[in-house]
């Protein structure tokens, strides 16, 4: 034995082996958190600190005290923390490069804590934020502004009864204007009085001889050239005067009209009946959503590898087309495959405001091919303050494509205090609130619908702006309701939707009281209308009076005309006949009178 043992190198070797050994137990706890502070901080996008780790023998484990994750967007707080974890390792499959914890207990870990220094790490700006895509602003000036008064209205909206009574009025000063006009250009009844003596001298039968014939028929022409002329102003004057009637009657009749127009058009656009209030849960609700999103968001993007099974992302990886000088790890088959990785148990005491509450997770590894379980897990809790009872299930089953990772929360008679919410510096200051959300992930996105039911509900406001106040006296009287949302398309642009009865609560609110201000608007309006249209219309009747009396004197003058124009000289002819007769009688007078019997 002796010839084949060295004891000298033997012993040499042991030495030197627990030197190594003793080198890498005083080592080991650096180089781990080391590695937890440089990979989490890597992967988190903000500091990770340690406190200190040390190496547990019995059983073989890891201890880490003081662990601290910063929230990346709130680099003063820390979105976990942990006062201790504990894990107790399997030796053997350690040995071959596998980590199998056995036990994991965390305790203290709390949620958003605060820092004493900023947890910022120097990097690239991510702009990929979720959008509330679905959600609406609502209309803050249908609470906080009342309608206005119907004198308000009418007195800065553009109005057809003005526009058409204005021209109504330009209408009658035309009218009026033709009328001067038709009496300058019209033969007076003292110029018809004339033209009848002068006819009737004309006609007087006192021509002796043919040139006063001739001479009265030159002045009957020439009296008819000046009637003629004054028949045409007669014809003008008349045709003017229906003109005239028609364009006013045309014009009164469409201010008649203008003021029923005027209403309506008045009353749908200040028609207001509570849809602009229809996403004021948005407004309350909107923002606590959308930040409990973005953490959902970037926690997502942080366990997103892990939720894809090893066998379905070395296919990705494969598929990837590696270098292939890089090499690759090849796993063969064996009896009694163990996974890389895998926490077969572990328990997380965990600090809520409401009291703590311990979680347990079952099986966590994404070889789950291996260890044909999915990774569970479960926390509930009846001995929370102001809360009866909290609820959460998750099962996370990467053995099929797509995986089907899914979250169960509820929560029972939680009796919400002091809640802000957002704008208006309202808050809900006690409500009994039930919740029920499910929530599934994948890779690439997730799809989170939630409920939640208030009842009890009071609110409080210290609002100072009108649109405030006005919500607040309408919350007042509401003290229950539901409110729905859901989170869901792809991780880094997801859609936020949010729903909520208390919408249609308030829209009825608000429809109510303007149904009050829409009757009084409404009786102002057909008012103020119907006075507008009387002072345009005024002196219609009385111009369509006038313009009648001088269509009567238009036919009289223009009878009067015609009937001078008709009028010959017939008694001029007469006489010319008896002296043509007389000559004849006279001239056989003569011949019979030479004649001696």
């Amino acid at each position: 034995m002796n010839t084949f043992i060295r004891w000298q190198g033997l012993l040499g070797f042991i030495v030197f082996s627990a030197l190594i050994a003793g080198i890498w137990l005083i080592i080991a706890p650096f180089a781990i958190k080391y590695a937890i502070e440089d990979y989490g901080s890597k992967a988190v996008g903000a500091k990770v600190e340690v406190s200190s780790v040390s190496i547990s023998f019995n059983p073989l484990g890891l201890v880490i005290q003081g662990l601290q994750i910063a929230d990346a967007s709130q680099p003063m707080q820390n979105a976990v923390e942990v006062f201790s974890i504990q894990t107790h390792v399997a030796l053997g499959p350690l040995l071959q490069g596998k980590v199998i914890v056995k036990n994991l207990e965390a305790t203290g870990l709390a949620f958003a804590t605060p820092r004493t220094t900023s947890g910022t790490l120097v990097k690239e700006k991510d702009s990929n934020e979720p959008s509330s895509k679905e959600a609406t602003t609502p209309s803050t000036s249908l609470l906080s502004d009342k309608l206005p008064s119907g004198a308000e209205i009418l007195a800065r909206e553009p109005l057809s009864t003005v526009a058409t009574g204005k021209a109504l009025q330009d209408g009658l000063q035309q009218s009026q204007a033709d009328i001067k006009q038709i009496k300058a250009g019209m033969p007076t009844a003292e110029t018809i009085n004339q033209y009848k003596a002068e006819m009737a001298a004309i006609q007087k039968n006192d021509a002796k001889t043919l040139a006063d014939y001739q001479a009265k028929q030159k002045q009957l022409s020439a009296l008819k050239q000046k009637m003629r002329a004054n028949q045409q102003a007669i014809n003008q004057a008349a045709q003017t005067v229906q003109s005239s009637r028609t364009t006013l009657q045309n014009q009164f009749s469409a201010l008649k009209q203008a003021p029923t127009q005027d209403f309506n058009t008045l009353m749908a656009k200040y028609q207001r009946n509570g849809n602009g209030a229809a996403n004021v849960s948005q407004l309350l609700f909107g923002d606590d959503v959308s930040y409990w999103v973005k953490q959902a968001v970037a926690w997502h993007k942080k366990i997103s590898p892990y939720l894809q099974s090893a066998k379905a992302k070395a296919k990705a990886e494969e598929a990837a087309k590696p270098n292939r000088l890089e090499g690759r790890f090849v796993a063969f088959p064996t009896a009694f495959p163990t996974p890389n990785f895998l926490v077969e148990k572990a328990s997380l005491s965990i600090h809520l405001p409401q009291g703590d509450v311990v979680a347990r997770l079952n099986d966590v590894t994404n070889e789950q091919d291996i260890t044909k379980r999915p990774t569970t897990i479960n926390i509930n809790s009846n001995a929370l303050q102001d809360m009866k009872s909290l609820a959460i299930d998750g099962v996370f089953d990467l053995r099929q494509e797509p995986a089907q990772n899914i979250v169960n929360v509820n929560i029972d008679d939680w009796l919400v205090n002091n809640y802000k919410l957002g704008g208006e510096s309202l808050s809900l200051q006690q409500a009994n609130t039930k919740v029920v959300s499910t929530i599934k992930l994948n890779p690439t996105g997730l799809n989170v619908t939630g409920s939640a039911n208030f009842a009890q509900a009071n609110f409080a406001s210290k609002a100072e702006s009108k649109y405030g106040q006005s919500l607040a006296k309408i919350l007042a009287n509401i003290h229950s309701f539901e409110l729905a949302a859901q989170v869901s398309g792809d991780i880094n642009q997801p859609s936020i939707l949010i729903k909520s009865d208390l919408d249609k609560q308030i829209k009825s609110a608000v429809t109510a009281q303007l149904n009050t201000q829409k009757d009084k608007l409404a009786k102002e309006l057909k008012a103020g209308l119907n006075e507008k249209m009387l002072s345009y219309a005024g002196s219609y009747e009385q111009q369509l009076r006038q313009l009648d009396l001088q269509n009567a004197s238009i036919a009289s003058a223009k009878t009067d005309i015609e009937n001078l124009l008709s009028s010959e000289l017939s008694a001029f002819k007469d006489e010319k006949t008896t002296q043509a007769k007389d000559k004849a009688a006279d001239k056989v007078k003569g011949k019979l009178g030479g004649l001696k019997l």
